[in-house]
C-alpha cells in the first residue's frame, strides 16, 4: 500500500485536472461585465451603481435587468426617494409583467407617496396573478381605506381574513 507521501503526486494531479475542468467548463465572462452578485450588499451608494452598470451593460439580459431593477428601486425606497423606486419597478414589469412581487412592491411605492390609486390597480394586479397571497388583499384594503374606498377596504380586508 502506497504511503500517504506517495499519494500526494496524485492527489495533485487530480486537482490540476478538476482545476482545468471547471476554468475551460465555466462559461466565459466579458471583460468588465457586471454579476447580479455586484448588484447588493455592501454600501447602498456603489449598490446603486453596480446595478445601473447591469441595467446598462450590452450584455446583460432581460432576466439580470430586471433583476437589477427591483433591486435598485428597493435601494431608492430605502432613501425615501418613491418617484425612483416607481420608476425602477415600471422598467423592470416592462421587461418581465409575469411577477406579481413587482407589482406588490410598485404599489406600496406608490401608497408611500400618497399615490392610493395608482397602488390599488398595481395591488388589483398582483392579486390578479396571486388571489391567494394574503400580504396583496391586505395591502389593497389599506390603500382603499387611504383613498376613502370603504366598502373596498372591507371587501378586501375580509377576504384577506378568509385566506
Amino acid at each position: 500500500m502506497a504511503s500517504a507521501r506517495e499519494q500526494m503526486p496524485s492527489r495533485w494531479a487530480l486537482f490540476v485536472v478538476t482545476a482545468t475542468a471547471v476554468a475551460l467548463l465555466a462559461p466565459p465572462s466579458a471583460a468588465g461585465q457586471p454579476t447580479m452578485s455586484d448588484c447588493y450588499g455592501g454600501d447602498p451608494a456603489k449598490q446603486i451603481a453596480n446595478c445601473t452598470r447591469i441595467i446598462s451593460h450590452p450584455k446583460s439580459d432581460r432576466d439580470d435587468r430586471a433583476t437589477a431593477y427591483v433591486y435598485r428601486a428597493r435601494l431608492y425606497e430605502g432613501a425615501g426617494d418613491w418617484d425612483k423606486a416607481v420608476d425602477d419597478y415600471t422598467n423592470s414589469i416592462g421587461l418581465d409583467p409575469s411577477d406579481p412581487d413587482v407589482f406588490f412592491t410598485r404599489g406600496r411605492a406608490f401608497a408611500n407617496k400618497g399615490a392610493f390609486v395608482n397602488a390599488i390597480a398595481d395591488y388589483s394586479a398582483a392579486i390578479k396573478a396571486d388571489a391567494a397571497e394574503f400580504e396583496y388583499r391586505l395591502a389593497r384594503g389599506i390603500a382603499c381605506h387611504m383613498a376613502g374606498e370603504s366598502e373596498g377596504a372591507i371587501v378586501d380586508f375580509s377576504a384577506a381574513l378568509g385566506i
